[in-house]
């Protein structure tokens, strides 16, 4: 229990910590009115059954002493006023805490998700190459939330029934000391026999729902997400008992989660009944007038009847506590383990002049948990205006070296400097100058506008951006064909547009903010030969006015380089131009002639020369 607390308080600010601060104190006043409302009731009977006992107590004396002459009739009037105004204030007084803590608590929920997201946005990219999506999905939505509904929100109702019970008890101990010690004690000790009988089956229940609702989610993004050949391969059957067989065992933990929620109310019923019963049969044992053991078995029943919700809530918040430390331990993980990088992002960083290159010198880098170097010793130029490409087999380190330029990897050795400036000393202002196109491009179920703005606030879009984009990528005639235009809806991931379009779609969209670098990462395998050469006169326009940097399979893509790098098990072993690499290295002979004999049909001029 400490070290949840512990944990959440780092998770809250230091203005959130005296919020709730201040709420407790809130709590304490409001549980000393619950004293003071279990205690009038049976005064009030007093009044009622013996009104000459009450005049023995200074306050009452003295308040009576303002009336007028009066009855007992009218005195027992008087003192039903007074009890409904006391549980009116109470009673306002303890919604208006309930609504505060609410609002308290919700707020929470939305600080602590947002810190949830955002840590994942600004961490490291290579977080993401290592976690599972759902994981992620699953931690800044539903955990984040259950950090607050199942721990925060339990630990302030246990600390406002403990209170509660508290008061009620002192008051018991002051008009009945040994009675109130056997009805707390046996209250009190039936909870904790309860939460203890139940505490190993909390934790292995609460460890499984975390887990199987993220696996659910899995279950849904992978069938979803890979539908169309889900559908050919007829697979749908395994995704959706992956699902059912996860959503069984989730279930299976929110019913027996539900039920020690509802148990101990009926638990502690039968316990109070038996233990008032029990106290009647001492104060019959002992002899005691019924003018006298009528207020004490009221103020003891009033008590209990008013403790047993706050021992069930006390329950019921330590059974919630048990399924939510699991969430509290993995939002609380992913934001003091997450390096968030908000410092490098959020900071308005000087302008970085791209003039005249870009260098990697000595640049090494190791994935976390690889046996091997993705990159070693990579050591390269790139003028400014220069179209170059990277080029190897499958796993030589393109991509790598890529993300390596792109700031979304560091490298474990070397520098990336821009115009002698290393960029990750100034990385908002390089990234400002890239426009990069992966190989699957991301198209959100919005328009071909908001798409190629995407990230853009609505009012902020900048039209006449979004068309010289337009115009460079060759989509101009594609979208003034479209009855809607730019305002067509293009579905989830574009599935309304064609390959190239889609591909079209990204160039237009790295070419928005107009910058300086063009990164194209593998952007026209998975399109067809006829495609591609669309796509790539794009491209060739842009040649001018850019730096390009292309990453391929297919030798038709860098064909038209300045400068090619010749990668291979993420060592960089031959540049030149195309011609020249074509005559002087073997492997990279071997991967053009190996292209052209599987396609012959490509380029028959060029297959007859490169046979």
């Amino acid at each position: 229990m400490i070290s949840m607390v512990a944990k959440l308080r780092r998770l809250l600010s230091q203005r959130e910590q005296w919020h709730a601060l201040l709420l407790l104190g809130m709590m304490m006043f409001g549980a000393v009115l619950e004293m003071v409302g279990v205690g009038a009731i049976p005064a009030f009977i007093t009044l009622l059954s013996a009104p000459s006992r009450v005049e023995k107590y200074a306050a009452v004396r003295s308040a009576l002493a303002h009336l007028p002459p009066h009855s007992e009739a009218e005195l027992a009037l008087w003192g039903a006023a007074v009890l409904l105004l006391i549980f009116l204030l109470k009673n306002t007084y303890l919604a208006l805490v309930s609504a505060l803590q609410a609002r308290y608590v919700t707020n929470r929920q939305i600080k602590i998700a947002g810190r949830v997201f955002h840590a994942y946005l600004d961490s490291p990219y290579a977080l993401h190459l290592r976690r599972n999506s759902a994981e992620l999905l699953r931690n800044a939505t539903n955990e984040a939330m259950e950090v607050v509904g199942s721990v925060l929100m339990p630990l302030l109702t246990l600390v406002m029934e403990t209170l509660t019970v508290a008061a009620i008890f002192a008051l018991l101990l002051v008009a009945e000391p040994f009675i109130s010690l056997v009805a707390v004690g046996l209250l009190g000790g039936a909870s904790l026999v309860f939460a203890r009988a139940i505490r190993r089956r909390l934790i292995h229940h609460g460890h499984a729902m975390q887990l199987h609702r993220m696996k659910m989610l899995q279950a849904v993004n992978e069938g979803l997400g890979s539908l169309k050949v889900t559908r050919v391969l007829r697979r749908e059957s395994y995704f959706f008992h992956a699902f059912m067989a996860s959503a069984e065992k989730f279930a299976a933990a929110t019913r027996y989660r539900q039920v020690m929620l509802d148990l101990p109310r009926l638990y502690l019923e039968t316990a109070a009944m038996a233990g008032i019963l029990g106290v009647a049969a001492i104060l019959i044992a002992e002899r005691r007038p019924i003018d006298v053991v009528i207020p004490v078995l009221s103020l003891l029943a009033v008590a209990v009847v008013r403790m047993i919700p706050s021992f069930n809530r006390i329950t019921s918040s330590l059974t919630t506590l048990r399924y939510g430390r699991y969430a509290l331990e993995a939002v609380y993980n992913d934001l003091m383990s997450v390096h968030a990088r908000a410092d490098v992002r959020g900071q308005a960083a000087d302008a970085l002049p791209f003039h005249r290159s870009i260098e990697l010198r000595h640049v090494d880098f190791t994935y976390p948990g690889a046996a091997r170097a993705a990159l070693s010793d990579i050591t390269l130029a790139i003028p400014r205006g220069g179209v170059v490409g990277f080029v190897g087999p499958t796993g030589s380190g393109k991509t790598t070296l890529v993300d390596i330029i792109l700031g979304l990897l560091d490298p474990t050795r070397g520098e990336i400097l821009v115009d002698g400036r290393e960029i990750r000393d100034n990385l908002v202002s390089w990234q400002r100058h890239i426009g990069y196109v992966p190989q699957d491009i991301y198209l959100t179920d919005d328009s071909i506008r908001r798409n190629i703005a995407l990230g853009v606030r609505e009012d902020e879009i900048d039209d006449a951006a979004v068309q010289r984009a337009l115009q460079a990528a060759h989509l101009s005639d594609f979208v003034a064909s479209l009855q809607a235009g730019l305002e067509t809806e293009i579905g989830e991931r574009g599935v309304r547009l064609s390959g190239g379009q889609r591909q079209r779609i990204g160039i237009a969209r790295a070419l928005y903010h107009e910058p300086d670098v063009l990164i194209l990462d593998e952007a026209t395998s998975s399109l067809d030969n006829e495609t591609e050469r669309f796509v790539m006169q794009a491209v060739e326009h842009l040649r001018d006015e850019r730096t390009i940097i292309l990453v391929a399979h297919r030798m038709s893509t860098v064909r038209g380089c300045d400068r090619l790098y010749l990668l291979k098990d993420g060592c960089l072993i031959a540049d030149g131009s195309f011609d020249s690499l074509l005559v002087e290295n073997d492997r990279f002979k071997a991967l053009v002639g190996a292209e052209w004999a599987e396609s012959p049909d490509r380029d028959p001029e060029r297959s007859s020369r490169w046979a």
